[in-house]
């Protein structure tokens, strides 16, 4: 070939190699083979082969083209939510799992997450991975990552030092009286490996009225709980008492009642005092939480447990003189009420006292952050006190039955700041973004717990914003390898 021939086919060759990157769907980073699969969002043959987008095209935009770097790239617009993908692969059983890979671009409103699901059964059922999620992004980048065991990340908040931490071993033992803003349900201890005890009983020397929610703090060994129930028949219907106890799963592990008396009438006439032993034979060591469940027509009193420690969640209402232990690490309130002239009074809070001059009048005492113990007396009873925070009923067997305290994280970082949140823990998702600012995640599913009929796997993108809000989010690829 003469070489003013050669000079004429060369450009030639260079428009037809151009042709071939920007306008054949091609990539020679991503492949098809049988362990891997590529769909070009946007690329001529998205819709067709083995691994293919099948829609439904209406909930998808056209193909668009915008160039990055020298290189035209095409992507579509999700517009929808509920996108589907289908892959085809005879040795698709062969392996034990997919990994989904997806570039999009993270334009998504707080409180609203990508996720992706592979079918799992013949209906239309699927296993579901949360691949994105915004908030993540903004936890990310405004606290300092401590701690990470792949399937959660711990953040401080910078109220504590922001020194590296064992995951692991934070769940399992966790600042006390920390706060922990978490994203589901880690699998955090929240409760206290042991508790100083000078006795291995509690008597509540108070008589009460309404529900209550006691926790308490009990060693190896037989437990037993013991009190009366006294009907006060104000009331037409039946007065039973139900008495449950409850294990750190929150499992009821015994349970009891205590019927009506007899008389269901509103005859003013209290009945007589019947008594209740609930008794578990063998119990391990730590914190459990009895549940008292009855109407405002009878009274409980000496409520006697075999263990050293005993406090009331809450709300304590108390029909006789009583006095009450507790403590405030960051300060609060205490609500005092009386539905009755008797109960009219001052009521002894702290070093301070709070007058109760009317009834079914909310009186709030605040009370200022400390670590404390210290006593709220009411001399003449009928009082109910209320306040986030535990009641004992003897200085000496008051405890905390959580070492620390979880709040569930919203989308309004706000809340770290107003609940002084130390530590935020979030689920770690497999995400990047890219010198493009495009975002990169992946998930993985195990193909047993699948849906492979036909040798064939379903996947669904779904953004749920898209159903509610007229927003769009750019896909560019997903790759679906198996392993």
């Amino acid at each position: 070939m003469k070489y003013a021939e050669l000079l004429m086919i060369i450009p030639l060759l260079l428009v037809a190699y151009v042709l071939y990157l920007n306008i054949i769907d091609f990539d020679p980073l991503h492949r098809e083979d049988e362990a891997s699969y590529f769909i070009d969002i946007g690329g001529l043959n998205d819709t067709q082969g083995n691994a293919r987008l099948t829609g439904p095209m209406e909930r998808v935009s056209g193909r668009i083209t915008y160039s990055a770097n020298g290189t035209n790239v095409t992507y579509r617009e999700l517009n929808s939510s509920l996108i589907y993908l289908q892959v085809n692969d005879p040795s698709i059983n062969d392996h034990s799992k997919v990994v989904i890979k997806i570039r999009f671009k993270d334009e998504f409103p707080t409180g609203y997450n990508f996720n992706i699901g592979c079918k799992n059964s013949t209906e239309w059922s699927y296993d579901w991975r949360t691949v994105y999620d915004p908030l993540h992004f903004k936890v990310d980048s405004s606290f300092f990552e401590v701690g990470n065991n792949t399937e959660y990340s711990v953040y401080s908040t910078g109220h504590v030092n922001s020194t590296k931490i064992d995951v692991n071993g934070f769940f399992s033992s966790p600042p006390e009286n920390s706060v922990i803003a978490a994203e589901g349900k880690p699998d955090i201890n929240v409760f206290p490996d042991t508790v100083n005890s000078e006795r291995n009983s509690v008597l509540v020397n108070c008589t009460l009225r309404g529900d209550h929610t006691f926790y308490t703090f009990a060693d190896d060994g037989p437990f037993e709980l013991s009190l009366k129930k006294q009907d006060l028949n104000l009331y037409n219907g039946e007065d039973e008492l139900k008495i449950m106890l409850y294990d750190q799963n929150g499992i009821i592990i015994a349970n009891s009642s205590i019927p009506d008396d007899g008389d269901a009438t509103n005859s003013s006439a209290k009945g007589p005092a019947q008594k209740s032993d609930l008794s578990v034979p063998e119990i391990q060591k730590g914190v459990y939480k009895i549940v008292l469940l009855s109407a405002d027509d009878l009274t409980v009193r000496d409520i006697n447990v075999t263990s050293g420690n005993l406090v009331v969640q809450d709300t304590v209402f108390s029909v006789s003189p009583c006095r009450l232990y507790t403590r405030h690490l960051d300060g609060g309130y205490l609500d005092l009420i009386t539905y009755y002239r008797s109960g009219l009074q001052d009521v002894k809070v702290g070093t301070g006292t709070v007058t109760i001059k009317e009834k079914n009048i909310r009186n709030r005492a605040l009370v200022r952050p400390s670590p404390e113990i210290y006593e709220v007396y009411c001399p003449a009873g009928n009082m109910k006190i209320v306040s986030s925070a535990f009641f004992s009923f003897t200085r000496e067997s008051y405890f905390e039955p959580f070492r620390c305290k979880i709040i569930p994280l919203g989308d309004d970082l706000d809340q770290i700041q107003s609940e002084k949140a130390e530590y935020i823990v979030i689920k770690d998702l497999d995400y990047e973004r890219d010198s493009d600012g495009w975002v990169i995640a992946n998930a993985t599913w195990d193909l047993a717990d699948l849906y492979l009929g036909e040798n064939t796997l379903n996947i669904v993108l779904n953004a749920g914003h898209l159903a509610v809000r007229k927003e769009k989010i750019p896909v560019d690829w997903v790759e679906i390898s198996f392993e």
